[in-house]
């Protein structure tokens, strides 16, 4: 009865060892090539382009437009008070993270905000999920 019983203690450690890696593994499914989506927010439009390899996303590249469509860069901001010059500049540093964290995921609802671009990350969310359903089909 001891030898059965360690018998089965032994085999339900190797079952839970051996798909324990198997927890890890993000849902694959999608076609492979480049697909664009897009998201206009409070703060103005993210657009971003996923390329993906092998079912997986591979890249993402972003782009954040403010309110007349120019591109967001060191001078966004600028023209309102200091504070909010800082507040813009925080955001756009903090959307720049966004990309490698989606490759490092693969899971865009699993992205944590970064501090001062939390409304940022809703339009990138909703640009990825567009860009993902595309790749779906």
């Amino acid at each position: 009865m001891k030898k059965h019983t360690l018998l089965l203690v032994g085999a339900a450690a190797l079952m839970v060892a051996g798909t324990a890696g198997f927890m890890n593994l993000r849902p694959v499914g999608y076609r492979d090539g480049v697909y664009s989506g897009s998201a206009s927010g409070a703060f103005g439009e993210t657009k971003v382009t996923l390329t993906i390899a092998d079912g997986r996303i591979a890249k993402c590249d972003m782009e954040a437009l403010d309110d007349d469509g120019n591109v967001k860069d060191a001078h966004y901001g600028e023209g309102s008070s200091e504070a909010n010059f800082r507040m813009a500049q925080t955001a756009l540093q903090g959307i720049g993270e966004y990309p490698k964290k989606l490759i490092e995921s693969q899971n865009v609802d699993g992205i944590d905000a970064v501090s001062g671009a939390t409304v940022s990350l809703l339009d990138f969310r909703n640009a990825v999920k567009q860009a993902l359903e595309e790749a779906r089909r």
